[in-house]
């Protein structure tokens, strides 16, 4: 049997062959060097296809996965008709062969896929979105620093909880020290706390020549974090996932100042928040005992996965409608 035959017909390696198919190839590849002994060449129309389906199908692939991939991927073998050129060959091949028209080529397939596919090059539609050329539904253009500075934002409300927790060693309040924060808790902290020292907002001062109190020093800083991270919240929104996003608050220990590994309840209690999708609102369950190890069963039960036989955990059903 061919290659061909264990390929779909709709495969995009077929697609892709057809449509080179329909371009003159061979008018880019004038300036091989002619070699009259040694082992017959590699047909340079077939590398010239693989190396552009690969940066087609891979968004970036370097020589030594090309050599690979003409090993043992069916559609690289399809190209290069059973043949695997070394990551060597593939170099010279691009910085000797096609190093000089490479921009040519790129402007006929342009120009190709625009006769082919009936575009309209009279009108030009200009906004202010930004995509990546891989992205998908779970990727955006500013994920990577939306990420660190979302972290950044959970340390910075991690250092005012434990400096809160210190202030009020002698009221028996404690404000749960988490690795991430749901705006919910931020603003039941902020209430928490405003009752605590009967916190009248009227009463602040701002400006300069004024000093404010530690109290409303830590209030409005919890007010401001609350701000923050309503705005990842809307991230979501803007992103289109919200309806199907559950957002889970939780940590792996608790803590004493910035100590944990201890054997008391403060070091090993932590809380449990949920809230999204199918969550009930406003569920308490102090009475029912969760393990840390119940948080990956509770999440792979989301996700409908098959808990692992070796698993102790037991997803918490009650939080689900």
């Amino acid at each position: 049997m061919l290659i061909q035959d264990y390929l779909d017909i709709c495969d995009p390696v077929l697609t892709f062959d057809r449509f080179m198919g329909e371009i003159e190839l061979e008018k880019y590849l004038k300036n091989i060097p002619q070699h009259y002994t040694g082992r017959l060449r590699y047909d340079p129309v077939s590398m010239l296809k693989t190396v552009l389906f690969g940066f087609m199908a891979n968004g970036y692939i370097s020589l030594r996965e090309l050599e690979d991939q003409c090993k043992v991927n069916l559609r690289f073998m399809y190209l290069m008709d059973h043949q695997a050129p070394s990551y060597r060959t593939f170099g010279y091949f691009i910085n000797e062969v096609l190093a000089d028209s490479i921009e040519e080529i790129f402007q006929d397939i342009n120009k190709k896929i625009f006769e082919t596919e009936h575009v309209d090059l009279q009108h030009l539609y200009i906004d202010g979105s930004k995509f990546e050329a891989n992205a998908n539904k779970y990727s955006w253009v500013w994920k990577k620093a939306t990420e660190k500075s979302r972290y950044r934002l959970f340390g910075k409300i991690t250092t005012l909880f434990e400096e809160i927790n210190e202030e009020l060693s002698c009221t028996g309040m404690k404000l749960c020290i988490n690795s991430e924060y749901a705006p919910e808790y931020l603003k039941e902290a902020a209430e928490q706390y405003a009752e605590v020292w009967q916190i009248n907002e009227a009463m602040f001062v701002h400006g300069r020549g004024h000093r404010k109190t530690t109290q409303q020093r830590h209030y409005e800083k919890l007010k401001e974090l609350d701000i923050y991270v309503g705005q990842i919240v809307q991230a979501v929104k803007d992103a289109g996932i919200l309806d199907d996003t559950i957002f889970i608050l939780t940590s792996d220990h608790g803590g004493i100042d910035k100590g944990h590994g201890g054997k008391t309840m403060q070091e090993m209690e932590t809380a449990f928040i949920i809230s999204g999708k199918n969550i009930k609102k406003g569920l308490r369950f102090d009475d029912v005992s969760m393990m840390q190890y119940d948080v990956a069963s509770t999440i792979a039960s989301i996700f409908n996965l098959e808990q692992p036989q070796v698993w102790i955990g037991r997803p918490m059903k009650i939080v689900f409608k």
